[in-house]
C-alpha cells in the first residue's frame, strides 16, 4: 500500500513534472514564437525603412528650375547732363550789313536845247493854254529858245520817225534803249537827220521853230517829251 502510495505520488509528481515541463515548453514555445515574429517585424521593418529610404535617394531628385533672373527693367536713359559751361558773354555780331538794292541807275539826258523850262510837264492836272484859250493836260515841257537855235538828241539812240502833226508842227522821235524814247516837236526843219539813223548824245537833229499850231501864241520853245515803256513821263526826271 506504501509503495502503491509511494509510486502514485512518484507517478503524480512525474505527471505534475510532465505538465509543468509541457507548461513551460509551451510556453517557451509561445515565447520563442513572439521572439521570433518580433524579430520578423524588426527585420522587415528595418528591410523596408532602407527601401523606402532607397527609393527615396533612387527618386529623381526635382531638377532645379531654371532660376530665371528678372529682366532688368529698362531704366529711362538719362541725357547725360550737360557739365554747365563758364558763362560766356555771347559776342555781339555784327549785323550783316544789308546793301541797299540798288535800283538802276537812271538814265541822264542833256537838255535838247539851251533855255529855260516855261511850262511845266502835267499829264493829270489842268493847265491854261494861252492859244487854245482854254485847260488842257500838257504832256511835256516847253523850253524857251530862240527861233532856229539848234536842238540836239537828249541822249544816245536811232531816228525812229520823223513826220508833221497837224498840232505840234514838224516832229522827231528817237528811240533808246531801257524803253525810252524822246519826241521833239515844233521844230524848223526835218532834213537834217533820216529815219534809223543812229545819233549819239548831243548830235544836232533840228532848230527851234514856230510850227506847232496848239502852242503858237507862246513864246519861240521847243516842245519835249519822254516816254518809258510807252508811257509819258515827266522829262525833268531825267534832265
Amino acid at each position: 500500500m506504501d509503495n502503491k502510495k509511494r509510486n502514485l505520488k512518484a507517478g503524480g509528481l512525474y505527471i505534475a513534472l510532465i505538465v509543468i515541463m509541457f507548461m513551460i515548453g509551451v510556453w517557451g514555445y509561445f515565447a520563442s514564437l513572439n521572439r521570433v515574429e518580433d524579430l520578423e517585424e524588426d527585420v522587415s521593418i528595418n528591410q523596408i525603412i532602407p527601401e523606402e529610404e532607397a527609393n527615396i535617394s533612387r527618386a529623381p531628385s526635382p531638377s532645379p528650375s531654371p532660376v530665371v533672373s528678372p529682366a532688368p527693367s529698362a531704366k529711362p536713359t538719362q541725357a547725360p547732363s550737360a557739365t554747365p559751361k563758364a558763362t560766356q558773354t555771347p559776342k555781339q555780331t555784327s549785323k550783316p550789313t544789308t546793301t541797299p538794292t540798288q535800283s538802276p541807275k537812271k538814265v541822264k539826258m542833256i537838255m535838247p536845247v539851251n533855255g529855260k523850262i516855261i511850262k511845266e510837264f502835267s499829264h493829270d492836272a489842268l493847265v491854261y493854254s494861252k492859244t487854245m484859250n482854254d485847260y488842257r493836260t500838257h504832256s511835256g515841257i516847253d523850253i524857251a529858245a530862240p527861233k532856229n537855235e539848234r536842238v540836239v538828241a537828249a541822249l544816245d539812240g536811232k531816228i525812229e520817225k520823223i513826220y508833221t502833226d497837224d498840232m505840234y508842227g514838224i516832229t522827231i522821235e528817237i528811240s533808246h534803249d531801257n524803253g525810252l524814247k524822246t519826241v521833239y516837236k515844233n521844230l524848223s526843219t526835218a532834213e537834217m537827220v533820216k529815219e534809223g539813223q543812229k545819233v549819239t548824245q548831243g548830235t544836232p537833229i533840228s532848230g527851234v521853230g514856230d510850227t506847232a499850231l496848239a502852242e503858237i501864241a507862246e513864246e519861240s520853245h521847243l516842245h519835249f517829251e519822254v516816254y518809258k515803256d510807252g508811257k509819258v513821263v515827266n522829262p525833268k526826271d531825267y534832265l
